[in-house]
């Protein structure tokens, strides 16, 4: 997760199961335009199977979008100069822990 800037806080939401489902570095879970935001989504098994995460940087949004499934991984990037073409990578991790 990115870093936090002067005076901000960092905000926490976690699932039934104790996993985390929202991570906020702003003024509060509910903040509309926070430095950081980061939604993740968990499998049955507790594996993290996507990752959105929106930042700040250089007064634009950035946004990627991580997806994991077994040993593979998308990252899905979108920058204010590609918003008609956003970065896509994909790979096969080595191991099922390794997409993280």
């Amino acid at each position: 997760m990115r870093g936090q800037e002067r005076g901000e806080h960092r905000f926490e939401a976690w699932s039934a199961r104790g996993l985390p489902t929202r991570v906020v570095v702003g003024a509060g879970l509910d903040d509309a335009a926070p430095t950081v935001r980061e939604d993740s989504a968990h499998g049955p098994d507790g594996a993290r199977h996507f990752r959105k995460t929106r930042w700040r940087e250089v007064g634009a949004e950035r946004v990627e979008r991580r997806y994991a499934v077994g040993r593979f991984e998308e990252v899905v990037l979108r920058l204010p100069s590609a918003n008609m073409f956003p970065l896509t990578a994909s790979r096969a991790c080595a191991a099922d822990n390794e997409c993280k």
